[in-house]
């Protein structure tokens, strides 16, 4: 299976965040393969399928007092970083 399968847009997860993102106060380009692969490695995991989707479509998000790290943010917001503080 390749790690960058396309997922099924019933995704309930990614269908929710779709709808949501209007209210995204946070607008950051997509993350690409290169570091997902790079904050895998840097990591040692494989991310979900979904969490490769979401970051890769969003970046990162924040709606409603809720904010969902991600990549290609700032450090405060990037998930290695969170994940390794």
């Amino acid at each position: 299976m390749s790690l960058f399968k396309s997922l099924n847009e019933s995704s309930t997860i990614l269908s929710k965040i779709k709808k949501l993102y209007k209210y995204n106060k946070y607008k950051v380009k997509g993350c690409n393969r290169k570091q997902i692969i790079d904050a895998q490695k840097a990591l040692d995991i494989v991310f979900p399928q979904e969490f490769v989707h979401y970051v890769m479509d969003f970046g990162r998000i924040s709606f409603q007092g809720v904010e969902w790290n991600g990549l290609n943010v700032e450090s405060k917001y990037k998930v290695v970083d969170a994940t390794l503080k």
